[in-house]
């Protein structure tokens, strides 16, 4: 823990040591390249299993550690977006307008809703 002293008061700044896998962190530890591990992760099953497993770790530990405030939720966001391909999604179908009355119709129809339907306009 950090102490930092503000005139008359101390403040104190707790900081974490990150223990995040990483494929890097692997390639370092057995003393190779990390394409190497990219190349071995095409070759071998089991070597593409072990991969996986650092990733779906990583995976994990972002999520609960930044939904738990352990880890800043800000940069487990934006790893998690670059890493995982998990983003937020945005209706882009729309363009924020009303959908036509006919798509309104079926999907009410689909879904068994009763509600009075307005005449189909003619063309």
């Amino acid at each position: 823990m950090l102490t930092k002293e503000v005139g008359k008061q101390k403040t104190y700044e707790k900081k974490i040591k990150v223990n995040l896998p990483l494929i890097e962190g692997f390639a370092l530890f057995i003393d190779v390249d990390k394409t190497t591990l990219y190349d071995w992760e095409k070759k071998h099953k089991e070597f593409s299993h072990a991969l996986n497993k650092i990733r779906t770790e990583q995976q994990k530990r972002l999520m609960y550690s930044g939904l738990s405030g352990e880890y800043n939720p800000v940069i487990a966001k934006l790893v998690l977006s670059a890493n995982h391909g998990m983003r937020e999604k945005s209706d882009l179908t729309t363009d924020g307008k009303e959908f036509p009355q006919p798509l309104l119709n079926a999907i009410r129809d689909h879904n068994g809703d009763k509600e009075d339907k307005p005449a189909p306009e003619a063309n």
